[in-house]
């Protein structure tokens, strides 16, 4: 089964090749590691066009910045169930307003639940 958002980020990559139209895709993170791995692995995809780029940077790193297509991992577990950067309003405003066009918000569901 696909995950919607792998479905619409192939969506983009394909409308990029199609048309050679300027895509932007940014992913955030608030955690200093999982950007690092997420940079890691988007390494394997990289085309050099000046007009397809993936970015992957932390919160505070997007700052200013926006994408066409924003994905933000959250994704974490921990005993305490918390997601720390959300309980700060201006950190969370940052992720949440970077996108142009899609955004999608991956993370681990029970975390929210508990």
């Amino acid at each position: 089964m696909y995950h919607i958002h792998y479905v619409i980020f192939f969506i983009f990559v394909a409308e990029f090749v199609r048309t050679r139209n300027k895509v932007s895709i940014g992913i955030i993170s608030p955690y200093k590691a999982q950007v690092h791995e997420i940079q890691e692995r988007v390494k394997k995809y990289m085309v050099s066009d000046p007009n397809f780029s993936i970015n992957v940077r932390s919160v505070d790193g997007f700052q200013g910045g926006e994408e066409d297509l924003v994905i933000i991992s959250t994704v974490r577990s921990n005993f305490g169930g918390k997601v720390g950067f959300l309980s700060n309003r201006q950190r969370t405003n940052v992720a949440i307003t970077r996108a142009r066009y899609a955004l999608f918000c991956c993370f681990q569901v029970l975390l929210f639940w508990s």
